[in-house]
């Protein structure tokens, strides 16, 4: 239910709106996670079929970018983990509670990731299996490890990354609170765009300069190649608050509505599909800046009602299951059907395979909703003290 203070206080963000209660707010949210998940599982679904006379036409070239959509994960978890950080710091308030904090994500992302990696084990586990890079994917250290990125479970080096932006959040919360009752805006983004400058440059070296990319250790498969990309979500949560809060003021000439944002970054994701190399430095530039629009729109305005949006949302709402398990689907096919099920279907076989990779992949991520991850939360949440914003609503 929405709180009737914050129906009646100003758009917190870029546009003339109102604000709304936590579901209404997820929902847009969950648009986003929507979207950045059918990316995923539409790039991963190409492996299920191969046509190298079509590697050179637009939609080929479209399949080989959209799942770099994982990086809008990165944006979202910017916004979402931080924000409550940047608010207490901005409001000279205390940090949340750092026990309550750790168990909230580790009850998140752990006992689902868990068990869609065993199954994977069980039903399709990729050669050259070793003890340490089991070991160390189970605890979510293998981004970290050199060789160990994606050697058990591919598409878990974005859970690795993800638990040590984790801990890096509090950490850098504490040293911007050192002898500080209350943090300015600017003593948040100065830090914050050096970092993401900083990493920025290790994901363009890692990228460009061949005993980089040779190595091992990939930097673009760790926290120092891709910090970069949970500051858009970072920039959206400061420039919130700070607007909300009435330390910072927008002239009515600079707001625009939400629709004006999403077709503006959808502009900007389009003008980079003729872009060969998804990790160039003009393609991550113009994703920072297309996540940045997308969460600003997506936190600024009227809740998205149309039934386009709703699927999404609802896609969204189990992305997290989906992500796991696209992939267990996808080996599982690809050990049942070794030369490729939809094997020089062109584009038709792409969206087949995609089509089928997400149908197949829903009843698990739903399964892994419904039974896994929201018990699993509740029962966390039960068990801590429960955080309470400024402006009524709860925390994510």
């Amino acid at each position: 239910m929405a709180n009737p203070q914050a129906e009646s206080e100003p758009i917190v963000s870029l546009v003339r709106a109102k604000s709304w209660g936590l579901d209404e707010r997820q929902r847009n949210l969950d648009v986003l996670r929507g979207i950045a998940v059918l990316g995923a599982i539409a790039g991963h679904s190409g492996g299920l079929m191969f046509d190298a006379t079509a590697r050179s036409d637009l939609i080929w070239n479209l399949q080989s970018h959209v799942s770099s959509s994982v990086y809008l994960f990165f944006a979202l978890s910017g916004y979402l983990i931080a924000g409550p950080f940047v608010r207490a710091l901005m409001d000279g308030r205390p940090l949340p509670p750092m026990g309550n904090y750790a168990s909230r994500r580790v009850s998140r992302i752990v006992p689902a990731y868990w068990l869609a990696m065993t199954v994977l084990l069980i039903a399709a586990a990729p050669a050259g299996l070793t003890v340490v890079g089991v070991v160390a994917h189970y605890l979510l250290i293998h981004s970290e490890i050199p060789g160990q990125g994606e050697t058990v479970y591919p598409v878990a080096w974005t859970l690795g990354i993800e638990a040590v932006f984790y801990a890096l959040v509090p950490l850098g919360a504490l040293a911007l609170a050192w002898r500080s009752a209350r943090v300015t805006p600017a003593r948040i983004l100065i830090p914050v765009g050096g970092l993401v400058i900083i990493t920025f440059i290790c994901h363009v070296a890692g990228t460009n300069i061949p005993v980089l990319r040779d190595s091992p250790w990939d930097l673009n498969d760790t926290i120092v190649g891709t910090l970069w990309a949970f500051g858009p979500g970072i920039v959206v949560a400061v420039a919130e608050h700070a607007i909300r809060t009435a330390r910072w003021r927008l002239s009515s000439r600079l707001r625009l509505h939400n629709v004006s944002l999403m077709v503006i970054a959808g502009a900007l994701w389009l003008s980079i599909i003729s872009i060969r190399e998804p990790d160039s430095t003009l393609y991550t530039l113009v994703d920072f800046a297309a996540s940045s629009i997308l969460i600003a729109a997506a936190v600024s305005g009227a809740v998205w009602r149309s039934h386009v949006a709703r699927a999404l949302a609802y896609i969204g709402l189990v992305s997290y299951g989906l992500y796991l398990w696209h992939w267990v689907i996808i080996m599982v096919l690809d050990e049942l059907f070794p030369h490729h099920i939809f094997l020089n279907l062109s584009h038709i076989g792409w969206v087949l395979a995609f089509l089928l990779v997400l149908s197949t992949s829903l009843i698990p991520a739903t399964a892994s909703w419904y039974w896994v991850e929201r018990p699993v939360m509740r029962a966390v949440r039960r068990t801590g003290p429960e955080l309470k914003r400024t402006d009524g609503r709860l925390p994510q």
